[in-house]
């Protein structure tokens, strides 16, 4: 945060935030760059109170631009009022101990709740559990989850949502995480803008366990709330490429997108999309590429693969496929495709790279590669 004065850019604004840039169509940005955000007074007050997310999420909403704007509007009008300023600060969660892990995100979706700590952010997680005295709340400022498709924005009594273009807004991120150890049943549920995760010392002293070995953490809640079971997963740097076989690193860590359904097969054949892994590290992934164009493309080619097996004979045995995807500027896309067990016909996988080939690239920026995982004729 900066701060400014009368003559700053224009006279509302009197300081300044600082968050990740994101891409624009045909413009270079720079690895890890960071957008300059001018703020008024009271959005200044909500952030020292509250972090940067409570705060994009209004600017978020007063731009129709998703995650936030990454430009400046000289004749804007502040985001919150002081009446908001106040019931900010009157809020129960303003006033427990406080910790920023802005690269972290946490999510809903259907009845599950996960925090995912990204690999830089990890061993301050961990300090901050391990020096937490017994039976203190702790609340984490965090950043708009990429595995989201919506974001809660803050409102007096109530919270609202923004969403990117053609989201369905069936997982939302919160901008805080409040984990209060020290009560008689595990409870998790929304709390405005974010989300409250209510541990008893049994499942706090288990939490404190698997943190300290950066192992994934599972608890299903035992009392009412609109959420069942609360996650925390530790994002990993190295992702080792089962296609080519080489070790992918990325400083935020790799996300693996799961869809809702576990065994839901697609409406064209025989065919489960398990996951789709990213391999172009999520900082870089932003200035390359839309995160609404990316997701576009990889549903073109879920849908060809569908298809195209939809119209083959139905195998005797299940199969696991990844197919690789590279894309790089120009609208260029290189495919690679890896299947097992082995037997799966040549002719039907030259096939399917005849398909995939004929799609159009999308334009990026940089070097865009990810995976999308399927599951052929399962049992």
């Amino acid at each position: 945060m900066g701060a400014g004065g009368q003559q700053f850019i224009a006279p509302q604004f009197h300081g300044t935030i600082y968050l990740p840039a994101s891409s624009f169509e045909n413009v270079i940005i720079p690895h890890r760059a960071l957008f300059v955000v001018p703020l008024t007074n009271e959005e200044l007050d909500v952030y020292e109170v509250s972090g940067p997310s409570r705060v994009t999420a209004r600017l978020c909403r007063q731009s129709g631009y998703y995650p936030f704007p990454t430009w400046c509007d000289r004749t804007r009008a502040t985001v919150f009022s002081a009446a908001d300023v106040q019931a900010i600060k009157a809020e129960p969660v303003s006033h427990t101990p406080r910790a920023m892990l802005f690269d972290s995100g946490v999510i809903a979706q259907g009845s599950k709740l996960s925090l995912s700590v990204s690999p830089n952010e990890q061993e301050r997680f961990i300090s901050l559990l391990k020096t937490l005295p017994a039976e203190t709340a702790l609340m984490l400022s965090l950043g708009v989850d990429s595995r989201a498709n919506a974001f809660l924005v803050w409102a007096p009594g109530d919270s609202q949502a923004v969403t990117p273009p053609g989201s369905d807004g069936s997982i939302m991120s919160g901008s805080f995480l409040e984990i209060l150890p020290g009560v008689d049943k595990v409870e998790c549920r929304r709390f405005g803008d974010g989300y409250v995760v209510m541990l008893t010392n049994d499942a706090w002293n288990k939490l404190k366990s698997s943190v300290s070995v950066r192992k994934d953490f599972t608890v299903a809640a035992t009392e009412g709330g609109d959420l069942n079971e609360f996650t925390i997963t530790f994002s990993k740097s190295v992702y080792q490429n089962p296609v080519d076989g080489k070790d992918y690193v990325a400083e935020g860590g790799w996300q693996e997108y799961k869809p809702n359904t576990k065994k839901a097969k697609s409406d064209g054949g025989p065919v489960v999309v398990d996951e789709i892994v990213l391999l172009t590290d999520q900082s870089k992934l932003k200035t390359y590429i839309s995160v609404e164009v990316l997701a576009n493309y990889v549903k073109e080619i879920e849908k060809t693969a569908t298809l195209h097996f939809a119209q083959t004979k139905k195998e005797t045995t299940p199969y696991e496929m990844i197919i690789d995807s590279e894309v790089s500027p120009g609208n260029k896309a290189v495919f690679r495709i890896a299947a097992k067990p082995e037997g799966l016909s040549d002719a039907l996988v030259k096939a399917l790279y005849a398909k995939l080939n004929a799609l159009q690239a999308p334009a990026a920026n940089g070097p865009v590669r990810f995976q999308v995982l399927l599951k052929l004729w399962p049992k």
